[in-house]
């Protein structure tokens, strides 16, 4: 398969369905939790490593919200 006809199916995928919907439902407070105990971590740290997770929980919360919104930005602009 050529990246052309890579591209072309995964454009086909529903980015609407209820499953994916479900997710987001539960996915994205989750990660809106992970970014505020990770700000609380570096505000209020308990130890010398906490500082250190709460920068990797700000990384990975804001990571697959960024990547999610990135896909379904495309795929919309795609469809116009």
């Amino acid at each position: 398969m050529n990246n052309k006809e890579e591209q072309e199916v995964d454009t086909n995928v529903n980015e609407w369905s209820l499953k994916k919907i479900l997710i987001r439902l539960v996915a994205y407070p989750f990660c809106l939790f992970m970014v505020g105990a990770g700000v609380f971590l570096l505000l209020r740290p308990i130890n010398w490593k906490s500082g250190f997770a709460g920068i990797g929980l700000i990384y990975f919360g804001t990571f697959y919200l960024y990547i999610d919104l990135k896909i379904i930005l495309k795929k919309s602009n795609h469809k116009n």
